[in-house]
């Protein structure tokens, strides 16, 4: 996986998710879940946790890919809205709208 596709700048913690992890886990399992999601949103690769709290990090896997997914996606859509002049096109057509009233000169009243 390459740099750019392996680094997730943040990842998003569904709160209805750790409550319910809260409920079963202890403070020391609970860490271990934040850093092992966090080492893997980071880089890309799974690493190895405790049986207590594999499928609870499997699950947050899955969230990581469709995050980083979705990511890759936007990125590639505003890399081609940027190729076809985004901003700059936006700002140029604004300034070549012509106004809707005639400008009067001072001899036409």
């Amino acid at each position: 996986m390459d740099e750019q596709n392996k680094t997730l700048s943040w990842f998003k913690w569904q709160t209805r998710d750790i409550k319910s992890y809260r409920e079963v886990f202890t403070n020391e399992q609970m860490g271990e879940l934040f850093f092992a999601v966090m080492e893997t949103a980071e880089s890309g690769e799974k690493v190895n946790v405790s049986a207590a709290i594999r499928l609870a990090y499997l699950q947050m896997c899955n969230d990581i890919e469709v995050a980083r997914e979705a990511y890759k996606k936007k990125c590639e859509q505003n890399a081609k809205n940027g190729a076809k002049g985004g901003r700059a096109k936006a700002e140029n057509a604004k300034d070549n709208k012509k106004s809707v009233y005639k400008e009067v000169g001072a001899n036409e009243w």
